[in-house]
């Protein structure tokens, strides 16, 4: 490099300090957990299959509209109920009488279901 160019590269540091930064904020540009409404709730569960997104193995959920919910993982199905009371997805999984009720967020295609104790069990639509 010449010492001729140094001028020319002087110029350019607050735009390629503005680039460097504007790099690293990125991630946190990236989608953020949106809080979703009872009736968000229901539009994006009724009559759709759900996979979790934790790990494995994989596990699968199905919400029906008249409230009855199947989950298959590793060959293993249950049949609970299910309901949305104010803006929380609620289930009951017999022999339990119980209801466990949790908050929901979308963060771009993942929808999260987030227990009392802040636990986070993360699906996405399958299609």
């Amino acid at each position: 490099m010449s010492l001729a160019m140094l001028p020319r590269l002087s110029r350019l540091a607050p735009t390629l300090m503005l680039a460097s930064s504007l790099l690293a904020l990125a991630p946190a540009a990236q989608a953020e957990d949106q809080p979703m409404t009872g009736d968000q709730i229901r539009a994006t569960l009724t009559d759709k299959w759900m996979r979790s997104t934790d790990g494995e193995p994989s596990s699968m959920q199905l919400f029906l509209a008249n409230g009855v919910t199947h989950y298959a993982q590793s060959g293993t199905t249950s049949k609970g109920r299910w309901e949305v009371r104010g803006d929380q997805y609620c289930s009951t999984w017999p022999p339990s009488t119980a209801w466990d009720c949790y908050d929901m967020v979308q963060n771009g295609q993942e929808y999260i279901f987030i227990s009392k104790a802040g636990r986070r069990f993360p699906v996405r639509l399958d299609k």
